[in-house]
């Protein structure tokens, strides 16, 4: 289950119409997919202000967010936002984690889909596979579409 504390530190990605969920990794800074920021012709990253909604009983608002142009990887499908100060979340980062290959742990998080939008919604499933590097996840909340997450 996802705790008070793990929601304070996933926000609500948005600036027009693009939206999508974040993560708070240091006080400063949200790691996001790439897609979720890319530029309007899809070869780059947005370069304007993006707002950063984190979730838990306070809602706290970031505005003036920025894409970190040397942390961006379209690629390999991630971006780092830089929050314009460190700001007061009473939260916690979210800390990096090691799956082994032949592991098939079970994981929960908490995004703001297409559907899920403003209120977001608690995802789960298990680790499929583990190359180094990389992992691959199997959700087993089907009733809504994950598109954004």
């Amino acid at each position: 289950m996802i705790t008070e504390g793990q929601q304070r530190a996933i926000c609500h990605v948005q600036f027009g119409n693009s939206r999508g969920t974040g993560f708070l990794v240091a006080p400063d800074a949200v790691l996001t997919a790439a897609h979720v920021v890319k530029s309007a012709d899809g070869k780059g990253h947005y370069a304007g202000d993006i707002k950063l909604t984190f979730g838990g009983a306070k809602r706290v608002v970031v505005e003036g967010a920025r894409v970190d142009a040397t942390q961006f990887d379209l690629a390999n499908d991630w971006a780092l936002i830089r929050l314009p100060q460190a700001t007061r979340l009473e939260a916690t980062p979210l800390q990096g984690f090691r799956v082994p290959a032949d592991a098939s742990p079970s994981w929960e998080t908490f995004g703001y889909s297409k559907r899920a939008k403003k209120a977001g919604k608690a995802y789960g499933g298990h680790v499929v596979t583990a190359p180094p590097g990389k992992f691959q996840v199997r959700i087993t909340s089907t009733k809504d579409h994950v598109a954004g997450l």
